[in-house]
C-alpha cells in the first residue's frame, strides 16, 4: 500500500505549529501574575489553546502512524483552530474601529498581528482539512486500521 505523502507533512506542520502554540501559551501562563478580572479570560484562553496544542500535538502523532483516531484528532483541531482564529480577528476589528486617531497605533500593531495569525492558520488547516476528509485518505487510514485489526486476531 502506497503511503501518501501528504500525511507526513501535514503531520509535520501541525506537530511544528502545536509545539510552537504551546511553548507560546507556556510564556503567557507564566507572565500572568495577579487574579483580576481581565486575567481570568487570559488564563481561560491560555489554558483552552494549552489543551488544543497538546491535542494537536497528539494529532499530529496519529497521522505519522496513520491512525483513524489520529486524523480525526487533526480534523477536530483544524476546525477548531480555524473558529478561533476568526473569532479573535473579529475581536480585533472592534478596538480598532473604537480607538480615536491618537490611539489607533496599538489598535494597527494588534489587528496587523492577529490578520497575519489568520492568514498563516487558514494556510495550514484548510488545504490540511481538505486533504484529509479526501475519500482515498479516509479509506486508507480506514486500511491500516482493519489490517491491525486482522493480525491481531
Amino acid at each position: 500500500m502506497k503511503k501518501p505523502i501528504g500525511t507526513y507533512v501535514f503531520g509535520s506542520l501541525l506537530l511544528i505549529f502545536s509545539l510552537l502554540f504551546l511553548w507560546q501559551n507556556i510564556i503567557i501562563l507564566r507572565t500572568l501574575r495577579l487574579p483580576t478580572q481581565f486575567t481570568y479570560f487570559e488564563y481561560f484562553s491560555a489554558s483552552s489553546l494549552f489543551i488544543i496544542s497538546i491535542l494537536g500535538i497528539i494529532g499530529s502523532i496519529g497521522l505519522f502512524l496513520r491512525k483513524e483516531w489520529g486524523r480525526k484528532t487533526a480534523i477536530g483541531v483544524g476546525c477548531v483552530m480555524l473558529i478561533l482564529v476568526t473569532g479573535l480577528l473579529v475581536l480585533a476589528i472592534f478596538p480598532f474601529v473604537e480607538q480615536t486617531n491618537s490611539d489607533k497605533g496599538l489598535a494597527v500593531v494588534m489587528l496587523l498581528v492577529t490578520l497575519s495569525s489568520f492568514i498563516i492558520t487558514t494556510l495550514l488547516f484548510v488545504p490540511m482539512l481538505y486533504f484529509l476528509r479526501r475519500p482515498k485518505v479516509k479509506e486508507q487510514f480506514l486500511q491500516k486500521t482493519k489490517i491491525v485489526k486482522t493480525k491481531k486476531k
